[in-house]
């Protein structure tokens, strides 16, 4: 093969590979494909995977993804896992660089609100209420922290604007309601409720609980009444049933109260009345029964932790199981060391908390793990298991 036949196979051969089509980039997103690495790390945080996103996003910031982005993502996760000291300080360094304004102040407003700077979360609602006076979700929040903070003037103005704008607004309708009961004028109040009570719509029950609360202190007999009538209008609504059934027990007719609360248990998810059926049971000496009825109500339902505490009480077992808070950067190790003096016990830590641990992806804080029963743990580091309750659940 003379030199030009090599040169013309040589020529062949680089032409034939820098023309084959690069399918490995078309199928999977460059390993340098900045967008791609934050939609990913979204993606784990709306599925709940917090450890992970936090590997993705440190990860993310060492092969130099954009500060800004990484600052925002930071601050996301922060609120989402509630560590809301942290978060409030990345959303402020957020704001000071003017990094998506109306959302890092919209987020800062509900951090600074649950540590009750009211008055930074007024700032920030007030902000954005005037770049965009038709966000009612926004000036009702405000409405609100005014309200606690205990502005009632400006709570009104602002209930009074969006109701000026929107009169089937009945969010804003029950926080004048509240402004009244507040400054006395129960009249106008009770006006207002019954107006509210008698329509359709996700303000309805509050109104109508709020109206009982009213009726109680005139004549529980009157109050009963209404329920009685609300109840029939509105037969789809477990939280009637509850109220109904605590207004009945408190004028010890226990066993229509059970009858109630019979009814309304067969409502889709009605673990309150379940609850409540069971707390009548055990207080008239029918524990077996009761632990029956306790034992159905399932690990997510939001009354899950009443109900075993109640359930020990029933069995006549000991407290419940001591419990510890995990706080932010805390670890297995950490925890352990934390309960016990020594990191050493991680392990059975992580054994009796297993299927919580799987479920929320890792360790994260503002979880609270049960611990080794019957180890000595530091008084000072464990919850206080939840107490038996003796009061019925109305809402929960």
């Amino acid at each position: 093969m003379n030199g030009i036949e090599r040169f013309v196979r040589i020529l062949a051969l680089f032409l034939a590979v820098t023309s084959m089509p690069l399918s490995f980039a078309e199928d999977a997103p460059s390993p340098f494909d900045e967008d791609a690495k934050f939609a990913r790390i979204e993606k784990l945080r709306k599925e709940s995977r917090f450890s992970d996103a936090k590997a993705e996003i440190e990860k993310c910031a060492k092969t130099g993804c954009d500060p800004d982005r990484l600052l925002s993502e930071r601050a996301h996760l922060a609120f989402d896992i509630k560590d809301y000291k942290n978060a409030y300080l990345l959303y402020t360094k957020l704001i000071a660089k003017e990094v998506n304004p109306p959302l890092s102040r919209a987020r800062r407003a509900r951090v600074a609100h649950a540590l009750r700077k009211n008055d930074i979360a007024i700032r920030d609602l007030t902000f954005l209420a005037e770049k965009n006076p038709a966000n009612v979700p926004v000036k009702l929040f405000l409405g609100k922290v005014y309200f606690e903070s205990k502005n009632f003037k400006s709570a009104r103005k602002v209930y009074s604007e969006i109701l000026a704008a929107h009169a089937d607004r009945s969010e804003a309708l029950l926080g004048i309601v509240r402004l009244d009961l507040v400054e006395g004028d129960r009249a106008a109040a009770v006006k207002k409720l019954m107006d509210l009570a008698s329509i359709v719509g996700p303000d309805q029950a509050e109104a109508a609980q709020i109206l009982v609360g009213i009726m109680k202190k005139d004549s529980l007999m009157k109050a009963g009444s209404f329920m009685k009538e609300y109840l029939e209008r509105h037969p789809n609504e477990e939280w009637a049933y509850n109220q109904y059934a605590l207004l009945l027990d408190e004028v010890k007719e226990t066993d229509l109260a059970k009858e109630i609360l019979v009814a309304g248990s067969r409502l889709s998810g009605a673990h309150g009345a379940w609850f409540n059926l069971a707390l009548l049971e055990h207080r008239a000496g029918n524990e077996q029964r009761a632990i029956e009825i306790y034992k159905t109500i399932p690990t997510e339902s939001p009354i899950y932790g009443f109900a075993q505490a109640n359930l020990k009480s029933a069995m006549k077992t000991e407290a419940a199981t001591a419990e510890i808070d995990v706080k932010p950067g805390d670890t297995l190790t950490a925890v352990s060391a934390r309960a016990y003096g020594t990191p050493s016990r991680w392990q059975e830590i992580e054994a009796i908390n297993r299927a919580k641990l799987k479920g929320k992806g890792g360790i994260m804080p503002g979880m609270r793990l049960k611990l080794v029963p019957g180890v000595p743990v530091r008084a000072d580091q464990v919850s206080n298991p939840v107490p038996p309750s003796n009061r019925l659940v109305v809402r929960y």
